[in-house]
């Protein structure tokens, strides 16, 4: 896996008023489209000409909350497949697959 960097989401945010109240996490749906932004970046940089299609997998392994530092990283592109590994503080949060196809010579 290569490090692609680091995120956080503020306490502040809107989706922590409803997800849950008293007890924030981020919910997947919005942290997968958030890995699927961050992979899409990572692909280009890394002069791939494929992009996100979508998750062949998931497993969430712990709640992210609200203000925690959150390190994300990917495998070499395998054919269309694309594995991910988010982590909090060095312990695994969630991991999984990612499908490939190739990018629109309009999406450079």
């Amino acid at each position: 896996m290569t490090p692609a960097g680091t995120f956080s989401l503020p306490a502040s945010h809107p989706m922590f008023a409803g997800h849950f109240p008293g007890n924030p996490i981020v919910p997947g749906a919005y942290l997968l489209a958030l890995v699927e932004q961050r992979a899409n970046d990572w692909l280009r940089k890394q002069g791939e000409v494929t992009r996100v299609n979508g998750v062949s997998a998931v497993k969430f392994l712990r709640p992210l909350r609200p203000d925690e530092i959150c390190e994300i990283a990917f495998g070499a592109p395998a054919g269309d497949r694309l594995r991910f590994q988010l982590q909090v503080g060095g312990a695994p949060c969630a991991g999984g697959t990612l499908t490939l196809q190739a990018r629109p010579a309009s999406d450079g």
